[in-house]
């Protein structure tokens, strides 16, 4: 009974590790997927901002 107490301890441990390296990855991941969205927006409203500043001068 007492191997199987620390097998059970050791897939606990296994198990809460693997949760905690989940939430640290989504957490990375989530980051940097969000501050590439943002850079593409701005980017994006610049480049649009741009055109209609040269279309403007162009009239």
């Amino acid at each position: 009974m007492n191997e199987f107490y620390e097998l059970a301890k050791l897939f606990d441990v296994v198990v809460i590790f693997c949760f905690f390296l989940g939430i640290g990855m989504y957490g990375i991941i989530s980051t940097v997927t969000d501050l590439i969205f943002l850079i593409h927006k701005t980017f994006r409203k610049h480049r649009i901002a741009k055109k209609a500043k040269k279309s403007n001068l162009d009239n």
